[in-house]
């Protein structure tokens, strides 16, 4: 798996601020690089130590401002979460649903409770296989910077006045979120030997970054090595941590054993004689960074994120945008109106959390189209305007484009797997594919091109008059969790695995990605909900609940369940496809107004599971209960009849 990403832009600011930059040639000037005490690293000074992004880049550009977007901090300076939503997840957009486990809380308060500390959440579960690197963990998505880089005060508030490795050196404790370890020997954070992350420019403004290279350092708890191996500035040897055995898949007892070293440092060994890379005397050549970025760049975490998540690929072969010549940053630039908001590199369309001048958006498929009136550099044209076309093909249906978004007509033929069911009511992590709902052995293959397209569902996305039908993919989970005092944190799967092993569940059939049946144990009906809450009560679990779709919990020794409160966690997420565009071949109602209005359309009647234990106990069938024709959620009980001529 390679995962891959869009972190920060310098163009707009850097041109503008740093005099290292050729306005001329728009080419950056050669650099010292200088490791984390600011020194020098030359082929005889320091030369087998990693570079500090913070202090070879930051000696110029104004590091702090930059990682203040979104990428780098995912919702780290946001740390306080609305009444009835979990602590610690630091997802200000970042998918961690595939991941092991959240980020722990400040004060972990319950051995019991589901949350890595700071230590072990960017590596944790990480591996790296025979074949390639899989099973993703945080830091394999994150740029560094933010939660990489900093802890935590005891508010939960972002601690900056050092970074974790300084900050480790006043004490660390076995019930503190950020200095203490699952899985090291002592119990204890270790970033004295790791070093932490640092926001990792290069990632975007290198040509020819290797993020495999980059997170097999971080699956060894190499932290403060991972950006010279990602740049491919150099080879690292030795290991903070390696796997006793790396071929070990979940579920094997050895999966997650291994040997720490504490005693020795690695070392880089630098391509001193690469003239591509090194001058001379030393220093890293200007021509091996770029002052823009590319789709490349983003896609090297955006890619397999997006196909995990939608089943969005962003080829050229399945996106009219992408053939045609579009970069992400067409759509996606830098927000703000002046320089010292654009340094902040907030990205249009992500979630900032906060406000600066000229805050937007992404550029929407009106702008371009409207009249087709939006040129962009590079791409011969303009934008068509569909208008005249509609109202040809549809002279009574015009009301259509008001409330179908241009997604909802438009993306049709998603060409990654896709994850849409995750089960993990018994304990164990199961994901279940959007393309065919199959089993897929570990969540890496949720981004692998699916056998066949398939199509999206249609989703209600919005609120008020600004909503729309919108293509999408309505991802649904079941977990066990604990009400504490009106906060859903969810329960460790490891203690729901043991807790449950006595009880009597559903063992189900279902199908593998590999074409192979699998069995698997799923909670399924009121009566397995109530035995295990009644387990998990006699583990000593506090209050639990049983998350899917709604909140089931035991209330005056009676099994009920309620819709959760607004903002809590109900086991649902909406997740909007916005790339992926087909040709207008391939649209829904190309061939005319039955494609969306016959009795069978996809339109309206695509099954949408609603019980994922249900479902599993009666797999492969979508029927009700346990599943429904999405447009049941829009109020229709029947496909809506033509309209007449």
């Amino acid at each position: 798996m390679r995962p891959k990403g869009i972190i920060a832009l310098f163009i707009f600011t850097c041109l503008s601020v740093c005099p290292a930059l050729s306005e001329a040639a728009r080419v950056h000037q050669d650099v010292w690089l200088r490791n984390e005490a600011g020194e020098h690293i030359t082929p005889i000074l320091n030369s087998s130590d990693p570079y500090s992004p913070r202090r070879t880049c930051g000696g110029c550009h104004s590091y702090g401002p930059i990682t203040r977007g979104g990428h780098f901090q995912q919702g780290f300076d946001q740390p306080s979460p609305k009444k009835g939503t979990p602590s610690g997840l630091y997802r200000t957009g970042l998918d961690l649903s595939a991941l092991p486990e959240p980020v722990a809380p400040k004060a972990i308060r319950s051995s019991y409770l589901a949350g890595l500390p700071a230590y072990d959440w960017p590596a944790a579960a990480a591996r790296i296989t025979s074949k390639k690197i899989s099973f993703p963990a945080a830091g394999w998505y994150l740029p560094g910077g933010g939660p990489l880089e900093y802890g935590r005060d005891q508010s939960g508030k972002p601690d900056l006045t050092g970074n974790l490795a300084q900050r480790e050196t006043r004490g660390r404790s076995r019930t503190d979120g950020d200095y203490s370890s699952r899985f090291t020997p002592d119990r204890l954070s270790h970033f004295r030997e790791s070093g932490v992350i640092e926001a990792d420019c290069l990632i975007c403004h290198s040509r020819n970054y290797s993020m495999d290279a980059r997170n097999a350092q971080v699956s060894a708890r190499n932290y403060r090595w991972a950006a010279s191996a990602g740049a491919g500035l150099g080879e690292v040897r030795g290991a903070v941590f390696t796997y006793s055995n790396p071929a070990a898949v979940p579920g094997d007892p050895d999966f997650l054993s291994g040997k720490w070293n504490f005693a020795s440092r690695p070392v880089v060994s630098y391509r001193w004689k690469d003239g591509r890379l090194f001058s001379p005397d030393g220093k890293l050549k200007g021509p091996a960074m770029r002052t823009n970025v590319g789709s490349a760049n983003c896609l090297l975490c955006h890619g397999d994120l997006d196909a995990s998540r939608t089943g969005t690929t962003h080829d050229k072969k399945r996106d009219v945008h992408a053939a045609a010549g579009l970069q992400c940053t067409d759509c996606h630039g830098l927000i703000g109106k002046t320089k010292k908001d654009r340094l902040q590199h907030r990205i249009a369309g992500e979630k900032t959390g906060g406000k600066v001048s000229g805050e937007g958006k992404a550029r929407t498929c009106r702008e371009c189209h409207s009249a087709g009136r939006k040129k962009l550099a590079g791409i011969a044209g303009k934008a068509s305007d569909p208008r005249p076309s509609h109202a040809r093909r549809f002279p009574r249906s015009v009301f259509h484009f008001y409330v179908i978004s241009c997604t909802g007509c438009h993306a049709t033929s998603q060409g990654a797997r896709g994850g849409y069911l995750a089960d993990m009511g018994s304990g164990v992590q199961s994901w279940y594919t959007a393309d065919a709902l199959e089993k897929v052995p570990g969540p890496e293959v949720l981004a692998q091109a699916a056998p066949r397209p398939w199509r999206p569902w249609i989703m209600v996305h919005g609120q008020g008059p600004n909503a729309m039908y919108a293509a999408g993919v309505p991802r649904m989970a079941q977990w066990f969790g604990t009400d504490d005092g009106g906060v859903i944190r969810q329960v460790r799967l490891d203690v729901v695995e043991k807790a449950l092993r006595p009880v009597k569940l559903t063992s189900a059939a279902v199908k593998g990605t590999d074409g192979r049946n699998v069995k698997v144990r799923t909670v399924a009906g009121d009566d397995e909900i109530a035995r295990a809450l009644a387990a998990l009560n006699k583990a000593g679990i506090k209050n639990p609940v049983f998350v899917s779709g709604k909140v089931y919990r035991f209330e005056k020794g009676k099994l009920a369940s309620a819709d959760s409160p607004a903002g809590a966690p109900a086991g649902i997420e909406r997740l909007v496809i916005n790339h992926e565009i087909g040709s207008k071949k391939t649209a829904y109602g190309a061939k005319g107004c039955r494609d969306c209005h016959a009795d069978n359309a996809a339109f309206f009647v695509k099954p949408r599971v609603v019980n994922i234990g249900g479902f599993l106990k009666a797999y492969p069938e979508l029927k009700e209960p346990n599943a429904v024709p999405q447009m049941t959620e829009w109020g229709f009980s029947s496909v809506p009849p033509m309209m007449k001529k």
